[in-house]
């Protein structure tokens, strides 16, 4: 047993010996390979085809002793299943134990481009080719000649994605809280939408998978009362954007509203024009008139007025109120209190004096008339002398 295990140890070590010595001399191949020198060594007697087998050797021996691999490449933009557009920026982080010599690109197997200078890059411009899946391949190479390559799949696509917004409309003028409501349709994916109203940041729109629709709260307390920029922006998977373009108009105070003609104490009579002065940012829609609180005549055009007939009325007090509306429904009052003194005619305030006048001179005319023509007939029939 013991004569067993001497054989076995001495076999070993006559192997790493062997393996040592080889390893040994092909090194020596390795440097002296590309030297002048290489006639005078004492590998002399070995041609060029025997270097080359004992530099393989070696090379396999030196790569099999390392951890790592000797070169190893990786695309690090863009990245895989990734869309692009317009000109992108391929990226690659390349390393070589022995130093890379340089980083060949390929689109869809073609080469394009060869970069022998850190940082390694390309501009490929994505508009030479069809909006559809290409291959980006990569391979490195190092000072020996060896290799790895890197390759990844992307999609093209340089359609702009389309906006509409639906909400706010043109027409009309908004107070408080606003729901900005967005139509984003795109060929492939959106990506996101933001919105700008005046001059805030842009700000991310929230996405409703129910609606399909982007939405957005928007204060417009925090703004002027006037008309602003709003605009609307996509992007998609690719880079693309569009900016979607319309205005809104917040109104967030009431209108002003005051009686041209008229003020507490006055006297009106017969018909009147109540005439009225309204004015707002956003527009004057109606004014309401009322008298003691009963709607009476509603003006929805300038200028802003009521003709009363205060015949329809007793003498005395009333309250008259106007109520202004806003294209934002704002409304702002004003109230004034005027005298009804309409004067009755001289022949109103004797009317029933008048009839039994009228009546007994009638009266006494049809009694004279039938005293005259009894008269006239007694002398038709008088004897005649």
């Amino acid at each position: 047993m013991r004569q067993r295990s001497y054989n076995r140890l001495f076999a070993g070590f006559f192997i790493f010996l062997i393996f040592t010595t080889a390893s040994y001399r092909a090194s020596n191949l390795f440097k002296n390979v590309n030297s002048e020198s290489l006639r005078e060594s004492r590998l002399a007697p070995y041609d060029c085809r025997n270097s080359i087998k004992l530099q393989s050797l070696y090379d396999a021996f030196y790569n099999s002793l390392q951890t790592e691999p000797p070169i190893s490449v990786e695309i690090t933009n863009p990245l895989q299943d990734e869309f692009v557009s317009s000109t992108v920026n391929i990226t690659v982080n390349a390393q070589a134990s022995s130093g890379v010599s340089n980083v060949s690109f390929y689109i869809d197997s073609q080469l394009m481009f060869n970069d022998a200078e850190l940082p390694y890059e390309w501009e490929w411009n994505t508009r030479d080719y069809d909006e559809t899946e290409h291959n980006i391949t990569v391979i490195a190479y190092d000072t020996l000649d060896n290799s790895a390559t890197a390759s990844i799949t992307v999609y093209v696509d340089y359609t702009l994605p389309a906006v509409l917004i639906l909400q706010p409309s043109l027409e009309k003028a908004y107070s408080g809280n606003l729901t900005v409501i967005a139509r984003v349709m795109d060929n492939r994916e959106v990506a996101s939408v933001y919105i700008k109203l005046g001059d805030i940041d842009w700000t991310e729109m929230t996405y409703n998978f129910t609606m399909d629709l982007w939405y957005y709260e928007l204060d417009t307390t925090a703004f002027f009362d006037q008309q602003h920029l709003l605009m609307v922006k996509a992007l998609d998977k690719a880079g693309n954007s569009f900016i979607a373009i319309s205005t809104v108009f917040t109104d967030n105070n009431p209108p002003t509203v005051s009686f041209q003609n008229l003020e507490n104490g006055t006297i009106v009579s017969s018909n009147f024009t109540v005439s009225m002065q309204a004015d707002d940012v956003s527009g004057i829609s109606k004014i309401e008139f009322y008298i003691q609180d009963t709607l009476i005549y509603t003006d929805f055009k300038a200028p802003y007025e009521w003709l009363w007939d205060t015949k329809e009325y007793e003498n005395g007090e009333y309250a008259i109120l106007a109520k202004a509306f806003d294209s934002a429904n704002h409304t702002q009052t004003c109230t004034v209190t005027v005298t009804v003194e309409n004067v009755e005619p001289w022949w109103q305030s004797h009317f029933w004096i008048l009839v039994l006048g009228l009546a007994c001179a009638g009266g006494l005319i049809f009694i004279v008339s039938v005293l005259l023509i009894k008269r006239r007939n007694a002398h038709k029939v008088m004897p005649s002398n």
